[in-house]
């Protein structure tokens, strides 16, 4: 009798034991892919980075400022109006040298057939006007530039320091891998939260993984615990620092990682954190003494995460997340992750803001310097119709009453304030508000009227009449609004197309009037004007 209960009893143990090892298979098979997708960030690292062009600032900076030396004055151009000039205390030689690079570019061709990108303007006036707005758009242009590498200089550091957080929260502080020398003597020591290093819990998901798949007890077991059929030996007590290293291989391997297919973004890293979160304490049930909600793994009924094999292979998460409101070392670090990946983004978008507007400061100043090129040197004006002109131009300039509407038309005030004098003609300027309705008229109907010395010889010249006149010239001797003139053989066209010319860059000027009333006397003087010739 006695033996036949030594042999049932002998058969208890023996099914106890088998079902104690069938239920370690696969126990933390779910808190092990977990922990599995998260380690798999670290095959994104490599491909976290950003597509920066460094170098598209200085690609427009670069074309806008030879744009701005092409149409500068020669003084400029020779030394920077002086900038340039070596001295005995400084040769400034690297300077010059430099500077000559930049002229000399002027020079080079490109295309098919070879052409100048950026040829010198031939009229000066024109060239003048196109270089203030063209300097505008430089200035404007550095501006962005500088803009622009803060926002990449700033996209890059946040994006390095994300890659930096991600690293350190699956291996480790400063760790690129996980180093087993990291573990505690005893791993169950970086797994529970009583009697255990509290400090040395949760620091890396590497940890982690070796807490709920590697037993630390001596006469325990780790096989098939997180994937059946998956022989993980224990670390003995003592062995941590040498043991855990070969076992975390055998782990990473049957964790088959890949990198995310979309890249590692903010809403991923947050996405993986909620499951993870999810997870914990998905077993608490089999605690039946004590609190488990915080545990990742399957508890020991009694004891926590002690480390042996049917039960305690886990990680007690207590320490850290027991008052509510706290998050474990390594989720800190991947949602400080999150953060600076967000902001690099937000610097990214915002460099391509400010790109697009360097586009469109190049495009503007392209545009000036184009209306610039296609207008020709103009032709010098004869004696008599300068003369002419500034008669023209007088009639308007006496008849403004303020230092605001006399410079606005392009006369000169000489007086003491803004009310207080009179405005005259510019000498100056009589040559260059004219000149484009010279050159229209050069080798026209003007030509052969002036050609033409008596009465008899202007009725014979033939040309364009202007609608409402019998002839192309006439003999005139006096005009409206002037007075009595060297009577003359004059085309009538040649008086119009001169007197629009005026009137059209005076009344440009008038644009810049700060109140109703100068322009409104500007209009007067205007409609006075329209007398002086017809």
């Amino acid at each position: 009798m006695g033996h036949k209960w030594r042999q049932l009893q002998t058969a208890s143990i023996c099914l106890a034991l088998a079902i104690a090892t069938a239920n370690a298979a696969n126990d933390n098979a779910h808190e092990y892919k977990v922990l599995c997708d998260l380690l798999s960030l670290s095959k994104g690292l490599e491909t976290l980075s950003l597509n920066a062009d460094d170098q598209a600032a200085d690609k427009f900076l670069t074309d806008i400022f030879l744009l701005n030396l092409t149409t500068a004055t020669d003084s400029f151009r020779e030394n920077k109006d002086g900038e340039l000039e070596a001295t005995a205390a400084d040769k400034k030689g690297n300077a010059i040298e430099d500077w000559q690079k930049k002229i000399k570019s002027l020079s080079e061709k490109e295309g098919e057939p070879p052409q100048l990108k950026y040829p010198r303007p031939e009229n000066s006036a024109a060239r003048q006007a196109a270089n203030a707005q063209i300097a505008t758009m430089y200035d404007r242009a550095k501006a962005l530039a500088q803009e622009y590498r803060t926002e990449i200089t700033n996209a890059k550091a946040n994006n390095k320091e994300a890659q930096k957080h991600i690293a350190d929260a699956l291996f480790g502080e400063g760790k690129t891998a996980f180093d087993q020398a990291t573990m505690e003597a005893n791993i169950e020591d970086n797994c529970k939260s009583t009697g255990g290093a509290p400090d040395k819990i949760a620091q890396s998901v590497s940890h982690d993984l070796i807490c709920i798949c590697v037993a630390g007890v001596e006469s325990s077991d780790s096989n098939g615990i997180c994937k059946q059929g998956l022989n993980i030996a224990a670390v003995k007590t003592g062995n941590g620092k040498t043991g855990s290293g070969a076992e975390y291989i055998k782990l990473l391997n049957e964790c088959k990682l890949k990198a995310p297919e979309s890249g590692i973004t903010p809403q991923l890293l947050r996405a993986r954190i909620g499951v993870f979160l999810a997870t914990v304490g998905s077993q608490a049930k089999l605690r039946t003494t004590g609190d488990g909600r915080y545990i990742l793994g399957k508890p020991h009924s009694s004891n926590g995460c002690n480390g042996s094999s049917g039960e305690g292979v886990c990680v007690d998460y207590a320490t850290h997340l027991k008052d509510g409101t706290g998050r474990l070392p390594w989720q800190r670090k991947l949602e400080a992750a999150a953060d600076k990946l967000e902001q690099a983004r937000s610097e990214m978008q915002q460099a391509t803001r400010i790109k697009n507007q360097l586009i469109d400061v190049q495009t503007t100043a392209w545009a000036a310097f184009k209306a610039a090129t296609v207008q020709k040197q103009p032709t010098k004006l004869a004696p008599e119709q300068k003369n002419h002109n500034k008669q023209a131009v007088s009639s308007i300039c006496v008849n403004l009453n303020t230092k605001k509407t006399c410079t606005a038309a392009s006369c000169k005030w000489e007086g003491k304030n803004e009310t207080d004098g009179k405005c005259i003609v510019d000498e100056n300027k009589i040559t260059e508000q004219t000149s484009a309705a010279g050159e229209q008229a050069g080798g026209t109907t003007t030509d052969m009227c002036s050609e033409a010395k008596t009465p008899e010889a202007s009725a014979k010249v033939t040309g364009t009449k202007h609608e409402g006149k019998n002839a192309a010239c006439g003999w005139i001797d006096y005009i409206d609004g002037t007075g009595k003139v060297e009577a003359a053989c004059r085309s009538s066209i040649s008086f119009l197309n001169k007197k629009c010319a005026l009137i059209s860059a005076i009344f440009v000027n008038s644009l810049y009037f700060d109140n109703s009333k100068d322009f409104a006397q500007f209009h007067e003087i205007y409609e006075i004007d329209e007398a002086l010739y017809f």
